[in-house]
Order: structure tokens, then sequence, then C-alpha cells
């Protein structure tokens, strides 16, 4: 390993660090956007999302804590990071101060083991370039200065890809199945079984390995499966909740199609499944935070043109046309705006990796599942715009087919071809943008572009309440008092 390779893994992981760090306490995105915020003056008046003590019950279970106090939480099922984090919420004697410096450590440490993996596959290059792409990155931010289970979601992907791919290169079933519980075991860290369970059984059948199907099935679910029983059986929890509940909901209203009069299914059709590639459009855009989507179109553009591929840039272009007619100048959806994700997901077949791919149709399935289901009204509807970060786990179809497409160009220190130059500006313009979003509230949000940007991840306050949140409460991070 060269002292430039090292050099270079040391300066993004600093950046890294800073990164979450300035994401914590009251420059926490996930509190500042929270129109019914708390303040805990035990601890520097620190601002805190209205579920902090919900997240705090998980912890309490673990300690031994009288059962009242815990009995009724609706985060019980996320375990895992709880579990990793009370050994230092212990020695600090603090569930804010010890859960995220477990949330730092954790980030660098999957941080620096993705950059290896990234390194032995694609190259020295690839590896530099995935550095500094996920170092910056918004999308680690937003959750990663937060004591909670979500603080977990990022790493959590970069690990899932690790091991997605780990099982793609397998030849021996141990091996195979070995990952796959590795896999399973993340599903202990948040909801991700819609997604990481349909991709994981994706990719044995794109692989032909038909017989360990049921097998891998088996393995994927028995973690957390065996935790869900322990927790109703072994602990008496009535595990229905307003979370749990969510996708009955869901599965209840997409039953009542079969009952719905052609009039009920013209009203469903005009008021929500029209807008189906729009909001394809906005979660795929916000759920990866903007710059991210833009650095993979740009990306793939040029690799399409190094290859020759001029029928598929031609199909980028009219998607690109289309969106701006539909979108920009009628203002209106229309039927035309529907080749959009259909010249996408055709792109997405031609270019993405098996792993890229089957992790890529199960975010899709499950997002077409949760948008076009006919409104079923409630205090917190997934369906349509309302909640892009659900499809987060996009960002790392997008990370690893970047690094792939740019392993196909020589970098060198002096522009040789506007490939470069393009893409070279490309990654300049992602790190500019991120870094305005990221360290966006420690700088009183300059450009308004972190509160633009992470109100489309996560449905926030209107933007005067967001301003004065970050300006009022102070802007420090967790450590200093605003004292």
């Amino acid at each position: 390993m060269s002292k430039w390779f090292k050099a270079n893994l040391a300066l993004t992981s600093l950046i890294l660090f800073f990164t979450i760090y300035f994401s914590t306490g009251n420059l926490s995105p996930y509190a500042i956007g929270e129109p019914y915020f708390h303040i805990h003056q035990n601890n520097c008046g620190y601002m805190y999302n209205l579920d902090h003590d919900s997240f705090k019950q998980v912890y309490w279970m673990i300690n031994g804590d009288a059962r009242e106090t815990w009995q009724d939480g609706i985060n019980l099922k996320r375990i895992l990071y709880p579990l990793i984090s009370y050994p230092l919420i212990k020695a600090f004697n603090s569930f804010e101060v010890g859960s995220v410096v477990t949330s730092i450590i954790l980030h660098i440490i999957v941080f620096i083991i993705f950059i290896f993996f990234v390194k032995k596959r694609l190259g020295h290059q690839s590896a530099f370039f995935a550095s500094w792409i996920l170092c910056i990155y918004s999308g680690i931010c937003y959750f990663g200065g937060t004591p909670y289970s979500y603080a977990a979601i990022f790493p959590s992907i970069l690990l899932f890809i690790i091991f997605l791919t780990k099982i793609s290169e397998s030849t021996q079933t141990k091996q195979s199945f070995l990952y796959t519980f590795f896999i399973g075991i993340l599903l202990l860290i948040y909801d991700f079984s819609p997604l990481f369970v349909p991709a994981t059984l994706l990719l044995y059948i794109f692989q032909k390995k038909f017989k360990q199907l049921i097998p891998a099935f088996i393995i994927l679910i028995a973690p957390y499966l065996l935790y869900i029983l322990f927790l109703e059986f072994i602990l008496k929890m009535n595990l229905l909740n307003p979370n749990s509940g969510m996708y009955l909901t869901i599965m209840n209203s997409w039953l009542s199609v079969l009952k719905m009069s052609k009039t009920q299914i013209v009203d469903w059709f005009n008021s929500s499944l029209i807008f189906i590639p729009r909001h394809l459009l906005f979660n795929s855009t916000w759920s990866c935070m903007l710059f991210l989507p833009l650095l993979f179109l740009g990306v793939l553009t040029c690799y399409l043109l190094k290859k020759g591929e001029a029928k598929q840039v031609f199909l980028i272009v009219v998607a690109v046309l289309i969106q701006i007619i539909s979108g920009l100048l009628l203002k209106e959806p229309t039927l035309l705006s529907f080749f959009i994700p259909i010249i996408a997901f055709y792109l997405f077949y031609k270019n993405l990796s098996k792993v890229e791919l089957a992790l890529c149709c199960s975010i899709y399935f499950f997002m077409l599942f949760n948008i076009s289901v006919p409104p079923y009204g409630g205090t917190f509807p997934m369906y349509g715009k309302f909640i892009a970060r659900m499809y987060a786990p996009l960002s790392g179809v997008f990370i690893m087919s970047i690094l792939r497409f740019l392993k196909e160009f020589e970098f060198n220190s002096r522009f040789k071809n506007g490939y470069q130059i393009i893409i070279k500006f490309g990654i300049l313009l992602y790190f500019t943008g991120n870094f305005f979003v990221t360290f966006g509230p420690i700088l009183n949000n300059p450009f308004n572009l972190s509160y633009e940007v992470y109100r489309r991840y996560y449905t926030l306050t209107p933007y005067k309440d967001y301003a004065k949140n970050n300006s009022k409460y102070a802007r420090v991070p967790i450590g200093f008092c605003k004292e």
C-alpha cells in the first residue's frame, strides 16, 4: 500500500469525521427541520427530534430497566445499533454522546473497509474517487450525527453492497450462505427487509442458483425472525404499532382495488397513477441527495460515449427533453412522461452489474408498491413523494456503478481528452454541492441549499422555521454548550 494511498485515506477519513461531527447537537438536520423538536436543557440545550425518547427505550430495555419504561417502544425491532453503541453509552454515561461517538467510529471503519473493497476490485483510481465521493456525501450526515439507530443506515448500505458482491463472486455454497447470513444480521439495524431480502434472492436467481434459493431465504430471514419471536413470545411484546402497521394499511389499500368501480379506477388514475413518473424521478433524485444522481447521469453518459453507444446516449437526451417538456413547460403530468422510467430501466438493464441490478429492481418495485397505491389517508403516508429517504439504498447502486464506469477511464495529472475534463468537472460540482449541503447548518445555510435538499429527502418544516431553529438555538456540535 503506497504512502499516497495511505495519505489520501487518512485525509478523506478526517473529512468524513468532520462531515458527521458538524451534523450533531444543534446542527443535526434531523432536529433542525423538525417542527416539534425538543430542547434538552440538561444536555446543553441541544435540539432533538420528537421521537428522541422512543429511541432511548431500546437502551432502557437492554439496560434491564423497568418494563414500563420501554414496553410501548416503537423501535425495539431495530436492536443491532443499540447493542453496538451500548458499551460507549455506559462508558460516557450519556445516551447522546456515547451513541454519536459510536456512529462516527462505525462510519469511519466501514468507510475504510469499503475503500479497500473497491481498491481490490476496481483498482487504485476507483478507490481514490470512492474516498472523495463518500467522505462529503450529504446522505451520510443527515442521520450520521444523530444518536439513533438511523445512524447505521448508510454503513449498512455499504456493507450490503460488499456482502452482495461476495455472494456474486462466491463459487462455494457455504460461502454464499455465510454472506447471506451477514445480510440477515443487517436487517436488525433498520427496516430493510422489503429491500435487502428481494435483492439478495434476485441475485441468486440472476446467477441461476435455483437450488440454493429456499435455503438462502431461510438463512436470510432467520436472525430477524428469531428476534421477532423473542420479542413476541418471550418478552410478550405487542409489535403492532403505527410504524409496523403501515404496511398492513398499504396492503389493505391495494386490496381495495378489487372492489373499485370503473369510476373509482379512473379517479385513482387521475389522482395518483398519472403522477408515477414524476414521483419515481423525485424519489430517485432526492433519496440520494440530488448531486449523486446527477454525477451518475454525467458519468454514465461519458461511459456510453466512450463505448460508442450512441443509441443509448440518444435515449438519455430524449428522456431529458421529455422531462423538460412535461415537467417544466407543461407543468402537468402527461402520458408522455411514462417514457422516462421506461428509458431509465432499459439503461439500467444494459449497464448495471448483476449486483447493482438486483438492488435496483428491489428498490424500484418497493417504490412502485408505495407510490402508486390508492390513497389511504393517515398522518404518515408513504405514497407519492412524502418520504424519499426510504429509498436511500439506491445510493449504493449509483456509487458502485459510478466507480465501475470510472475504471474505464485513464486519469493522469494532465487533461488528455474531453471525457476527463467533463468527469473531473462533474466530480468538482458534486463535491462543492455536497459541501454546502453537509456543512450548511454550521455555515447558516448558504444559498438555502441544505434546506432545499434536506426537505426533499425527508419532509421538513417551512424554511423560516428551519432558519430560525438554525440560528436561535446556536450552531454548536455535541460536546459544546451554547452558553
